[in-house]
């Protein structure tokens, strides 16, 4: 079974421990928190398109 992941609202609290509200830190930078609600919290951000370019050059090397 999957736990939905919702992100945080803009005017939580950080979860990076800045103290700063979630729209004036981390969301403003790209990086996006999510939460299950259960207290379980993971951070998602881009890898940009040279790496993933990259990263799917290695995966076809090893499939």
């Amino acid at each position: 079974m999957e736990n939905k992941m919702f992100e945080l609202e803009d005017n939580e609290v950080c979860l990076c421990d800045s103290n700063r509200k979630y729209k004036n830190c981390c969301k403003k930078r790209g990086i996006q928190w999510l939460h299950d609600g259960k207290g379980n919290a993971i951070r998602k951000f881009s890898l940009g398109e040279e790496l993933m370019e990259n990263f799917e050059s290695l995966k076809e090397r090893f499939t």
